[in-house]
């Protein structure tokens, strides 16, 4: 019952939990909050970058949109004029994209699209390591901080990344993910 009441509650959104598998990332809902603070609503150029199925939620997000638009994108997407567009592209085109867009976009920030718990933490569990983690005065602790106050895998998160690109005349103030 204390697992799943911190689960939903308290954790609701970032992945520190083992019955996480994958989730968004909070930083879709601030990018969008910062999409509505531009004044367009939902009237914003907005391209989403569909490498690995990145237009999720995106679509969902923006099935009012009029101006949004989805294709997958490499490294000869970046040759071509933008106009005010915001271009959210995924990590593995982040260098083509900066080199491409350099001139009238500002500087790409980083978004966590989706995370995970971090799964080496048990993935290499056998009956012979956890044997020898009861002895281990330092692994009970370990376990203890992460049952009690889920300590010990917010620094470790998996996640998959994109990258935001405003053009210089397109008002905000998003910073992306540390």
């Amino acid at each position: 019952m204390r697992s799943g009441v911190i689960a939903a509650y308290q954790n609701g959104d970032i992945p520190v939990e083992m019955i996480v598998y994958t989730q968004t990332s909070p930083d879709i809902t601030r990018l969008l909050d910062t999409f509505d603070e531009t004044g367009a609503g939902t009237e914003l150029p907005v391209e989403i970058d569909s490498t690995s199925g990145f237009s999720w939620p995106w679509a969902w997000y923006f099935r009012d949109a009029k101006n949004v638009q989805y294709p997958v994108h490499n490294e000869n997407s970046f040759s071509r004029s933008y106009e005010d567009r915001v271009l959210v592209v995924h990590s593995t085109n982040q260098s083509w994209a900066d080199t491409g867009l350099s001139e009238v976009y500002l500087d790409g920030e980083r978004i966590r699209h989706r995370w995970w718990f971090p799964e080496h933490t048990y993935r290499g569990l056998t009956p012979g390591k956890i044997v020898s983690g009861l002895l281990d005065r330092s692994a009970w602790r370990g376990a203890m901080h992460y049952w009690l106050n889920r300590d010990g895998v917010y620094h470790i998160l998996g996640s998959e990344d994109s990258y935001v690109y405003f053009n210089a005349t397109v008002p905000q103030d998003y910073r992306g993910a540390p």
